[in-house]
């Protein structure tokens, strides 16, 4: 496995780029359609919603380069906030008052990305010096494309298969923290595997053969 890993601080680096320009982005259309400033039906909504995760799956599978994704990430949060937006005229209680409502929608939608965030780079950032790196990146690529294209064919071909029953069980709270901190855990878990056998990919700018080192101890694998 000579193919280097990231290290955490490029890591934070681009998350925290990425981050910004995606919470920008879909913070930009959410208040354009919650204001009233564009109209989207909820149909084509969620076609758009279910083209951007589609793209987002290959995208992230293809890996176009570090110089698009700055314009492909924003680009799909512009059609994942006007979801928001939509979201957002449907649910909202009070009709009198718009700007007070929607500070408090978006907040929550900024606070939810950044527990997401946190939880996926938890999985992450131990994957990323393993052999399972590449298998959990197409994995959850393709599981996310197919979700996609059966949400399409729901909403375009007006017939139900049920889209939403395959993914309520991972939707319900706390039934998803649990899925998720067993996620993270099983993440860890490879993590010292592989380190304890001296199979950790080595990191960028790191000799290959300089990582062949037994289990880390407590601390190092954030140090990394």
């Amino acid at each position: 496995m000579s193919d280097p890993a990231p290290t955490l601080s490029a890591v934070g680096r681009r998350l925290a780029r990425l981050l910004v320009i995606s919470i920008v982005a879909h913070s930009t259309t959410l208040w354009l359609v919650g204001i009233g400033v564009i109209d989207f039906s909820a149909r084509l909504t969620s076609i758009l919603v279910a083209l951007a995760l589609l793209a987002m799956a290959i995208y992230a599978a293809w890996r176009f380069g570090a110089r698009h994704e700055e314009i492909v990430v924003g680009g799909l949060s512009l059609l994942q906030g006007l979801g928001l937006g939509v979201a957002f005229t449907v649910t909202r209680l009070d009709r009198y008052d718009t700007v007070l409502p929607l500070f408090a929608f978006n907040l929550g939608v900024e606070i939810a990305v950044l527990v997401i965030t946190a939880l996926v780079l938890a999985v992450i950032l131990p994957l990323r010096r393993t052999a399972l790196a590449p298998i959990a990146l197409y994995g959850a690529a393709i599981a996310i494309a197919g979700y996609a294209i059966g949400w399409l064919i729901e909403r375009i071909g007006d017939r139900s298969i049920r889209m939403y029953e395959i993914a309520n069980p991972l939707s319900v709270w706390p039934r998803n923290l649990w899925v998720m901190v067993g996620v993270v855990l099983v993440a860890g878990a490879v993590y010292w595997w592989s380190a304890s056998r001296g199979h950790l990919r080595p990191l960028d700018g790191q000799p290959a053969g300089d990582d062949a080192s037994p289990a880390p101890r407590t601390g190092e694998l954030v140090n990394q």
